[in-house]
This record gives C-alpha cells, structure tokens and sequence, in this order.
C-alpha cells in the first residue's frame, strides 16, 4: 500500500497526461472515467498486446488468454461438470478449493481479469512485482472497469487456480524451456497441471474478435 504523500505525488504528476483510445476517446492514466471504458478499445488492444513482454515463438495475445482462462472455468465449472463431480463423491483442484457452478459474474470477470492492460501495457510478472507505483494505478483502472461491467472487486480463487492452468499451458507450448524454471508437469508441490490440450496462437484480429464474442455471450457490451 503507497502512503499518502507517495499517492498525492503521483496524481500530481500524472494529472495532465493522457492518450487517445483505438476508439478516439481522450484517456487519462491516472483519472480513469466509466464513460471512457469502452469494450471495443479493450479487445483490441488486448488482441495487439503480446503475452510474457513478446517472449514467445509465435505472436500470443493478451486476449486469447485472457479467453482460454474463461473456457477454462466454462468447462471445469460448469453445471454439468459439477454434478458428475458431486455425484461421484470426488473432489479436484487444490486445497481449500470450492469445487462448485461458477456464475456468470465470475465468467465476465475471468474474460476481463487482465482488460487494464489494454490502457496500462502488460508488464511480466518478474517487473510487476517491483513496481508498487504500477499496481497502485492498476487497482484505479480494474476498481473503474469492474464497476462498469458489475465483475467481481476481487479475482476469485478459481480464477487464479485457471490463470495459473493458462500459465503453464502457455509456457509449455510457447516458451522456449530453461532448467531452472519449475516444472509444468504435476509435482509434489502442486496439483495444478497444464490444459491437455495445445495452444494454437491466433492473429491480433482473430484473437479480438474472439475475445468480443465470448464478452456478449456472457453479458458485457
């Protein structure tokens, strides 16, 4: 949490600098408006942006992440999954793990847990970590963006549980392996394992107008 002065400082700063949207709207980094939020300036940027700082084989976006994590919860979560779960009396994923329905709130949330990118870059995970600054202007932009499309205030448990899926999904097919980084096959330490199935990366426009489709099936327009 910044202090006071470290928060005042900042919007001093950053008050007059904005940029201009895909969409043509004049946004300000730091002053963030519901009227400003617009979906279509969300998908394509998301869908430009590439995932791990542009470390991949192939171009991987933002936004066809950001809908292999809401398919990942559509398929492991959803009714008729649940019940066949709960009528077999098994319980999967890691402790303390709810293992019931996920609603249609957390869906929007899945597929927009990462839409403050599309205004703020996608900074890995290494860097983000060491810039408080940056998390501080990225909890203004999701507190603007879950109000305008109801999400959730916090991300869910099993939303990270299926980000953290994507991830090494996403490492496995597009990242070239090292030595030193953990192990994407199950180990003692966690039970959760890369999707089954292999990433086929799309192209910016594909990748948008995926990421558009699956926002009016669940309700953001």
């Amino acid at each position: 949490m910044m202090l006071p002065i470290a928060r005042a400082l900042l919007r001093s700063l950053g008050k007059n600098e904005w940029f201009i949207t895909y969409t043509g709207r004049q946004v300000w980094v730091l002053h963030p408006k519901q009227e400003d939020i617009e979906l279509r300036d969300i998908g394509h940027a998301l869908g430009h942006i590439c995932r791990f700082g542009g470390h991949t084989r192939d171009f991987y976006s933002v936004a066809q992440h950001s809908y292999h994590v809401q398919q990942i919860i559509a398929q492991r979560f959803s009714r008729e999954v649940v019940a066949q779960i709960q009528e077999a009396g098994t319980k999967i994923g890691p402790d303390p793990f709810p293992w019931r329905v996920a609603t249609k709130k957390e869906l929007r949330t899945a597929l927009m847990h990462d839409s403050t990118e599309a205004y703020l870059g996608d900074v890995i995970r290494p860097l983000k970590v060491c810039l408080p600054i940056y998390r501080y202007i990225e909890s203004i932009w999701w507190d603007v963006i879950r109000t305008r499309w109801g999400l959730c205030e916090r991300i869910p448990t099993l939303i990270k549980y299926a980000d953290e899926i994507a991830f090494l999904t996403e490492r496995r097919d597009l990242i070239h392996p090292h030595h030193a980084a953990r192990p994407w096959k199950e180990d003692s330490h966690s039970r959760v394992q890369p999707d089954a199935r292999r990433i086929i990366p799309l192209e910016p426009k594909q990748a948008e107008s995926v990421f558009m489709s699956a926002a009016s099936q669940v309700g953001i327009v």
